[in-house]
């Protein structure tokens, strides 16, 4: 807020060009004809990560109740959930329990999870989901049928 003529007065500055995930500072500078005030001290911040990113599900050990599922999650260096949503159509009624990357590097990770209860010969739909502070992001969906 900018105090003009005994009001205060918002202002708005857009910033660009910062890095996702950073610690960065700001210190305000105001100068009308009455003269130039500078802020007391610097304002700290830190700008949201990239949303993460999700790749492909792989299948594995497939049976007739069971099978096992991949994915790789690139957290972003933020702390991500991750998760998968299933169902026998594309609605994908069922979740997954939550995973979590702790956010301390921006490498790929491959998470692997059992998938048990599912009826056999059945077609069934999978789709990884991540999500941290940058945003939530749904990866490819993929279906498979399940052994007779």
């Amino acid at each position: 807020m900018v105090r003009v003529g005994g009001g205060d007065t918002p202002v708005l500055v857009e910033v660009s060009g910062l890095r996702p995930n950073t610690v960065d500072s700001y210190a305000a500078t105001v100068t009308t004809t009455a003269g130039t005030a500078h802020a007391t001290a610097p304002a700290r911040f830190i700008t949201d990560p990239d949303p993460p990113t999700v790749g492909r599900i792989r299948f594995s050990n497939v049976r007739r109740t069971k099978l096992a599922l991949s994915f790789t999650v690139n957290e972003r260096g933020a702390r991500t959930q991750y998760s998968f949503d299933y169902g026998r159509d594309e609605r994908l009624n069922l979740s997954s329990s939550t995973g979590v990357l702790r956010g301390v590097d921006t490498g790929t990770w491959v998470t692997r999870c059992p998938v048990s209860s599912l009826r056999p010969h059945t077609r069934y739909y999978f789709q990884p989901v991540a999500s941290n502070a940058g945003g939530s992001i749904l990866g490819p969906m993929r279906s498979i049928k399940t052994k007779r």
